[in-house]
């Protein structure tokens, strides 16, 4: 007996992901909020399990705040996560130390 569509769990990865965000950007050529918007969506959609999703989510919103590519962001979040209570930098001040 096959379970009901409702019942299936599927399971993927944050390197799936990572390429369905390379490919939105490189392919599609979409502006990075609507990169964002689309793996969020994706990433949360019902049914699915990533593993790591908090991280994932942290790093789309470092990607689109931060204008950084995805991956690094997500390097970021797993080292913040993973080293023990790192905090997230402040973004740096435009008026900080300005030469005199």
């Amino acid at each position: 007996m096959r379970p009901s569509p409702a019942a299936l769990q599927l399971v993927t990865n944050t390197m799936v992901l990572a390429e369905l965000v390379w490919v939105m950007e490189s392919y599609y050529r979409l502006p990075k909020d609507d990169v964002r918007r689309q793996a969020l969506a994706v990433a949360t959609m019902e049914g699915l399990d990533l593993p790591g999703l908090d991280l994932v989510v942290e790093a789309l919103f470092d990607y689109l705040e931060k204008n950084v590519d995805f991956i690094d962001a997500y390097e970021v979040a797993w080292t913040r996560h993973h080293a023990g209570g790192l905090s997230r930098p402040s973004t740096p001040s435009t008026s900080a130390a300005s030469p005199a």
